[in-house]
């Protein structure tokens, strides 16, 4: 009593929010309430478990689709919205009726946007504790079906290219719409988790560079010039890469530089 009088805030559900995804989107984030997400990560932790059982651990899922993208033998796949394309009557159909229950029971049935609470029909969006974890093992099940070495990190899919079209007629099912520009089948070129690799070349390195506005977005920015310096082949743009990290060396504090050993 005096825990619910005194501390906690009882709430009849989530809210609604954005967050940048990339430098023209947006993402719908979920704002949940403390108890709620508690809750929804020891259901997360639950399928990690057995995803890992499965040989698609999600501790190292990017460093593992990092390495398998350079198999000319397999299709590469992304989705658009993916953690908002979840419906709640496909995880009730997927599902084991033991899991659904504790879905149901941990999502917010409601979510509230501008004053107004609207009742969703999908399952949940990223903020909450699952969304990823559901998402990763609802596409991994169908892809699992078509081709056992299948992997799943969030909705990034790394399968082979013979089954790659069924499991997207699949997808499209229950609501997935594929992402035609990160999305490569029978390509020289495949992406995934944030790697680029082509059989012609091999890995690609690429950053994004934008306005510094603290001091870890510096650090970043010199660490990727760093990085792009020490494999780069072109003279003229090691040029310019090397005068926009000196640049930034001369104004940082003494705090901020640390030994470099790749000279």
């Amino acid at each position: 009593h005096q825990l619910e009088r005194d501390v906690v805030t009882f709430v009849r559900g989530s809210r609604g929010s954005s967050v940048p995804k990339n430098n023209e989107k947006r993402r719908f984030i979920n704002v949940e309430p403390f108890l709620n997400m508690m809750m929804q990560r020891t259901v997360a932790s639950t399928m990690r478990d057995k995803m890992k059982a499965l040989g698609n651990d999600l501790e190292f899922g990017q460093l593992h689709h990092r390495r398998l993208i350079a198999d000319s033998s397999v299709a590469t796949i992304d989705f658009e919205n993916a953690s908002d394309s979840v419906y709640l009557d496909v995880v009730q159909w997927m599902f084991p009726p033991s899991c659904v229950k504790y879905l149901v029971k941990y999502r917010s049935y409601m979510t509230k946007i501008d004053g107004i609470e609207y009742v969703p029909n999908k399952l949940s969006s990223m903020g909450n504790g699952f969304t990823f974890e559901v998402m990763s093992i609802l596409l991994l099940a169908i892809g699992r079906v078509l081709d056992e070495t299948t992997r799943v990190y969030g909705d990034d899919v790394i399968i082979h290219n013979l089954v790659s079209e069924p499991f997207l007629a699949a997808c499209a099912d229950i609501g997935f719409k594929v992402n035609p520009t990160k999305t490569f089948l029978f390509s020289s070129f495949r992406e995934s988790c944030g790697a680029f690799y082509s059989d012609d070349y091999g890995y690609l390195v690429t950053f994004d560079f934008k306005w510094l506005e603290s001091p870890a977005d510096y650090i970043i920015a010199c660490n990727k010039l760093a990085i792009a310096m020490y494999g780069c082949e072109d003279l003229q743009l090691l040029e310019i890469y090397q005068k926009y990290h000196s640049a930034l060396i001369r104004v940082a504090p003494s705090w901020l530089l640390g030994y470099r050993d790749w000279e």
